[in-house]
């Protein structure tokens, strides 16, 4: 049985279809622009924090549980990032 999908997770879904219009269409920094506008009200549970940072020139985004072990590290990318 599949575990119902949280409020957040659906309306970022529900965005996916315009995300990836954007990516298509408009020019790089607009779309990074449209994608913040979409994550800045995603909610996180009250013990994880959201850290953004830049690497290497790359705006990025840390979410850190409060209980976390800090010697590891789970790095995300979307499909097209493993383009590059």
């Amino acid at each position: 049985m599949n575990a119902p999908i949280p409020p957040a997770e659906r309306k970022m879904r529900s965005q996916l279809p315009l995300i990836r219009f954007s990516q298509s269409t408009l020019p790089l920094p607009a779309t990074r622009w449209l994608i913040r506008q979409g994550m800045a009200h995603v909610r996180l549970p009250a013990a994880v924090r959201r850290e953004t940072l830049t690497v290497d020139g790359v705006p990025c985004e840390r979410l850190v549980p409060a209980a976390c072990q800090t010697d590891r590290v789970l790095f995300y990318l979307h499909g097209g990032g493993f383009v590059y």
